[in-house]
Order: C-alpha cells, then sequence, then structure tokens
C-alpha cells in the first residue's frame, strides 16, 4: 500500500511539474506541495473529497494513539488490582484536553508532522535496545547506556 501511494504522489508531482516547471525551477512553487497545485484550479466538490480523506487520516492516527494509550492504562491497572475502564477513559479525556488547546492555536501541520516524525524516528533505537533483558557484553554496559549515548550524539548533530 505504501509503495502504490508513494507511487501516485510521484506521478502526480512530476505532472505538476510538467505543468509549470518554470515555477518550480524558479522557487516560487514548492515541489513538496505539488499535489496542491494540481488540487487547487479543481472544482470545490475535489477539495471537499480530499479535505475529508485528510481528516480521515488524521483521525485514524488519533484514534490508534487514543486505543495504544487506553490499552496500556489498562494494562497497568489491572496489575494494580483495579477497574480499569471508567479511570482508562478518565485519562484518554486527560491526555486530550491539551491536545485540543494545541489545535485551536493554529500552529503549522507540516513542522508539527516534521516534530513528530523526528522524535519518532529517534527513539527507534533506544526503544529497540531498551527491550532487551540480558546485557550482550559487545559494546556498553547495558542497552540502556547506549540508547543515552545515541540520543546525545543525535542532539549534538550539526545543523545542515
Amino acid at each position: 500500500l505504501v509503495f502504490w501511494l508513494m507511487m501516485f504522489f510521484g506521478i502526480v508531482g512530476m505532472i505538476a511539474y510538467a505543468n509549470d516547471p518554470d515555477g518550480y525551477d524558479l522557487g516560487e512553487k514548492w515541489a513538496f506541495l505539488a499535489f496542491f497545485d494540481l488540487l487547487a484550479p479543481l472544482r470545490t466538490g475535489w477539495h471537499v473529497l480530499v479535505l475529508v480523506m485528510v481528516t480521515a487520516l488524521a483521525a485514524s492516527s488519533m484514534d490508534s494513539l487514543q486505543n495504544a494509550l487506553a490499552c496500556v492504562f489498562s494494562n497497568d491497572l489491572v496489575r494494580c488490582g483495579r477497574n480499569p475502564v471508567w479511570i482508562t477513559r478518565a485519562l484518554v479525556v486527560v491526555i486530550n484536553i491539551p491536545a485540543i488547546v494545541l489545535s485551536t492555536r493554529g500552529y503549522n501541520v507540516i513542522s508539527l508532522f516534521l516534530v513528530a516524525d523526528l522524535v519518532c524516528a529517534t527513539s527507534v533505537l533506544p526503544l529497540f535496545l531498551g527491550l532487551q533483558t540480558r546485557d550482550r557484553g559487545t559494546f556498553l554496559v547495558a542497552p540502556t547506556e547506549l540508547g543515552a549515548v545515541v540520543g546525545c550524539g543525535a542532539g549534538g548533530a550539526p545543523r545542515v
């Protein structure tokens, strides 16, 4: 599915460039927004369709995050011997309040996705190394220390 989606947006980018090569070459248009450059002259119905699809995509991501949070909270509460249903629901609502407040501020969505992708990309290696239960004795004392070193190295990398 990812392959076909990337193929679609690659073809859309080529079509957008073919429609206005000077705009992209001179920097008047940004290549990563080529899909929206093709969408702009279309009728309102197409705009509404794309808006519904994008909203469904974002809502499904948020739904997955909420399900994951509820699962983690429920699992921990069951281990403590408590009824997880209402406590988990209340915690999910409390966590969503800052998200709602931030969404009303009108931040640039692309920069928010960039930050989220960078956080996820830099936390994958330490996360997987932290899943090891015993010391391999090959690099550092333990996987957690390796994760800390990698995280500090990534944070101190020079800006491009």
